[in-house]
């Protein structure tokens, strides 16, 4: 494609000079809403994607209700078939050939600038009693999405327009109007040149290889600017109404226009042959939150949906099961097979040989997928969007935890009135998984990671706040206890976490998606007992420091191979801290964000109280101190805790701070004075020998 018709297409998306760069937050997200009992209220989803000016598709599932062994229908909303530009009180269902489904007693969506609405009442989509809902909202935009309609012609092929900017990587197109007719799906890929193939949408068929009047029989029919349909009833039934959703494909370079500088992809579609009892490995590049896969050669398979705000952990050997949902049925939520997300793309695991994902590499399957990038894209501006501090009450059970972010990544928490230990989970580790900073096991008393049992879980498939199921221990949630949580929302510039194997000492590198080079970075086995331990940006590669202990920074040319770590991969050496054993292992990452976070380093001076200037446009809500070398006349392996503040318990003015450190299972205090918070950061109090020691050496993390 010529530049010139190049930026025309990145105009259009708003990626272009003179346009705002767009990103997949933009386009595309996954909400997740629950309604237990009570009386109905209506739903607002805000999630940044602007239906009402740009158009697109909303899809709904429930989750989790059935009746009698069925569960509701999927529901997918278009601004293609919308009463009005603002509501849509007619949908689709992919697990049925019926037309238009009126949803206009109860169930009328409607559009906004940043998301969507609907009232209460209709199980399907927002029904009192009907438990976990999960939507998917995906906007048009060149490159990435598009929703197109036309009227049949019967009787001779029909080409139709699109404004997709690319040739559509797979298009699911169906009759509107009329009932009785199935969904025709046809995919760029997998399809052996024979490109008029056929698979239904609402049925579990192979790939139909007979000649077919749903598709053109010509691949040049298929491009940037339209497609054509055969002449048969599935795509251009004479007089009947039909709907096409175009999906991009960003392994074309006419699709990778988003991102700061407009040449990144967010959606690819592609195809992948079987190979049940061995790793298969998808390299998109990049991490999905989305893929759409089919086996196109085996029949009674499935199509299948995983997302990861509904429970898709991490690619690493933990044996967890990743949840999906089925487009051709209203059966609920599934946890049948492990396909598991990695940095860059998806796999499943030698122990996955099931014919619906990964058939044995013998059948010789293939399968088309389509696969959404992992958002945000966008470095954060506002600190308060990606990080929280809140002080909760345990309940005992369960009950939602609000806070300020739109959902979280990684929670770490502390029972504040009695020695229980920290708590540190992610979403990649999932609901169950803890391990305890305060400790060398993977968890205390065991040598494996912690997985509580269900009763006891934090959940993490919530808006705007995490779940709480119940806790008889009292780590997490006691009745009438107060505890402190801190969350985090995986984005680039700040903060990443990254599940990794270890390989017994072979150097290795493990790719990340920070975007920059870590600052700080925190490693402790999952699967075996072994010591927490830390790198940080002014100790440099050479050194180690633990995380679980007092004991001052280490030199170690062997752990990182004494290799500092890029914006893009970290390198493990053949010591022991971070790559020792065969087992699994978890890397919190974090880098300085301007007006976000700020990592460094000072050096004491005990008359004197230290400002630290973190660049902020507010005080530090959330400041960790580690003194790094020994203390003057003391034990020569003692520097001090990992202590932490933060605004949710109170940093005091020329008072008393609620004291806690993370290494250790401690009692809050409040008798000291080590913080202070000031207009750009944080300053620290003269006289203390574990924050401000003349011949102290500090490092620190503060977020805004």
């Amino acid at each position: 494609m010529d530049p010139n018709t190049l930026n025309i297409i990145k105009g259009a998306a708003g990626a272009a000079a003179g346009g705002d760069p767009v990103y997949v937050e933009d386009v595309f997200s996954t909400d997740v809403y629950s309604n237990a009992a009570g009386a109905p209220a209506p739903r607002t989803v805000t999630n940044g994607v602007n239906f009402l000016e740009e158009g697109g598709l909303l899809w709904v599932k429930n989750r989790s209700y059935q009746s009698g062994g069925n569960g509701r229908r999927h529901v997918l909303y278009s601004t293609a078939n919308s009463a009005t530009s603002s509501t849509s009180t007619h949908a689709l269902s992919s697990n049925t050939s019926d037309d238009l489904e009126d949803y206009s007693s109860n169930a009328t969506l409607t559009w906004k600038t940043d998301g969507w609405s609907v009232p209460a009442g209709d199980g399907d989509v927002n029904g009192s009693y009907f438990g976990d809902y999960v939507a998917s909202s995906f906007r048009k935009a060149p490159g990435f999405f598009d929703v197109v309609t036309w009227n049949g012609n019967n009787g001779s092929s029909k080409t139709i327009s699109h404004n997709l900017g690319c040739i559509p990587g797979l298009i699911i197109a169906k009759n509107t109007s009329a009932t009785g007719y199935s969904w025709a799906v046809y995919a760029k890929h997998g399809q052996s040149g024979t490109y008029n193939a056929r698979l239904l949408f609402n049925s579990t068929d192979a790939r139909d290889n007979s000649t077919t009047t749903d598709w053109s029989t010509n691949s040049a029919h298929f491009t940037k600017d339209s497609f054509t349909v055969g002449s048969g009833d599935l795509t251009n039934m004479d007089g009947e109404s039909h709907v096409a959703y175009l999906f991009a494909d960003g392994a074309d370079a006419d699709a990778q226009i988003f991102g700061d500088d407009g040449d990144e992809s967010i959606i690819k579609c592609g195809s992948y042959t079987g190979d049940g009892g061995n790793d298969k490995v998808i390299d998109l590049g990049w991490e999905p939150q989305y893929v759409l896969l089919k086996n196109t050669s085996a029949g009674s398979t499935n199509w299948r949906v995983f997302n990861n705000m509904t429970g898709w952990i991490a690619g690493v050997s933990n044996g967890a099961d990743s949840t999906s949902l089925r487009p051709n049925t209203n059966n609920i939520e599934s946890a049948s097979h492990k396909c598991y997300i990695t940095p860059t793309g998806f796999k499943f695991d030698a122990t996955e040989a099931a014919v619906e994902v990964n058939a044995q590499a013998s059948d010789n399957d293939t399968y088309i997928y389509v696969a959404i990038r992992r958002g945000p894209m966008k470095t954060p501006e506002d600190a308060t969007k990606v990080f929280d501090d809140v002080v909760y009450n345990g309940t005992g059970g369960a009950h939602d935890v609000p806070i300020s972010l739109s959902y979280a990544d990684f929670v770490f928490y502390k029972r504040r009135n009695a020695t229980d230990n920290w708590g540190w989970t992610s979403r990649l580790q999932g609901n169950l998984a803890h391990l305890a900073s305060n400790g060398n096991g993977a968890a205390p008393g065991s040598n494996a990671e912690a997985n509580r049992n269900s009763a006891d879980a934090l959940e993490y498939d919530r808006q705007s706040a995490f779940g709480l199921v119940g806790n008889s221990s009292g780590e997490v949630n006691y009745s009438g206890e107060s505890y402190i949580s801190y969350s985090f929302k995986r984005t680039p510039g700040f903060f990443d976490v990254v599940p990794y194997n270890s390989t017994n000492g072979s150097t290795q590198t493990v790719t990340h998606n920070l975007g920059v080079p870590p600052e700080l970075m925190i490693f402790k086995s999952r699967g075996v007992t072994n010591n927490w331990w830390a790198y940080h940006k002014d100790l440099g590669a050479s050194k180690a420091i633990q995380f679980d202990s007092i004991n001052m920074a280490d030199t170690s040319a062997t752990w990182l191979n004494n290799t500092a770590p890029t914006s893009s991969v970290f390198t493990l050496g053949s010591g022991g801290y971070a790559n020792w054993n065969t087992t699994t292992y978890i890397a919190y990452l974090f880098a300085s964000c301007p007006g976000v976070c700020s990592i460094g380093s000072y050096s004491g001076n005990t008359g004197t109280t230290i400002p630290i200037d973190c660049g902020f446009s507010s005080p530090a809500r959330f400041v960790m101190i580690k003194r790094t070398n020994s203390q003057a006349g003391g034990n020569s392996l003692t520097a001090g805790q990992w202590f932490v503040f933060d605004s949710a318990r109170g940093i005091n003015t020329n008072a008393n701070d609620p004291l806690l450190a993370t290494n250790e299972n401690w009692v809050e205090t409040n008798n000291t004075d080590y913080v202070d918070q000031t207009s750009n950061g944080f300053s620290v109090k003269a006289g203390s020998v574990y924050t401000n020691e003349t011949g102290g050496e500090f490092i620190y993390l503060a977020i805004a």
